[in-house]
């Protein structure tokens, strides 16, 4: 028998966030973005959360907050629906199993060596 040692908190307000990042936009009607096709909170702030070293000679390495808005910003339907499927399915699982402590580490840490990925590259 399966023990969960947590309920799966975490994983949902993740999960919210991602959704409402790509609900917002529509609902204000602040979908402004058209140089690109970014879904999410790009379109609420156009410039200020995807995740670039410079644009135009402008330094943005000092601006830390790309670091971790970036996730909540998607190049298409298909990368946020297949993020959100994965995150839905197997966040709340992990973090009930592991609790969250170790959830909000895991996938933190994702998110930062995935921005390191996205900018080595």
């Amino acid at each position: 028998q399966l023990k969960w040692r947590c309920k799966p908190i975490m994983a949902g307000l993740q999960t919210m966030l991602l959704v409402s990042s790509f609900i917002a936009p529509a609902i204000l009607g602040s979908a402004t973005n058209t140089e690109y096709q970014f879904l999410g909170l790009e379109q609420l702030m156009p410039g200020q959360t995807l995740l670039q070293l410079q644009k135009d000679c402008e330094d943005q390495r000092y601006e830390v907050w790309r670091w971790w808005t970036y996730q909540y910003t998607h190049l298409g339907v298909n990368s946020l629906a297949c993020n959100g499927v994965v995150l839905l399915i197997l966040g709340p699982l992990l973090e009930a199993f592991q609790g969250h402590l170790f959830f909000c580490t895991l996938f933190g840490t994702a998110v930062l060596l995935g921005g390191c990925a996205h900018v080595l590259h």
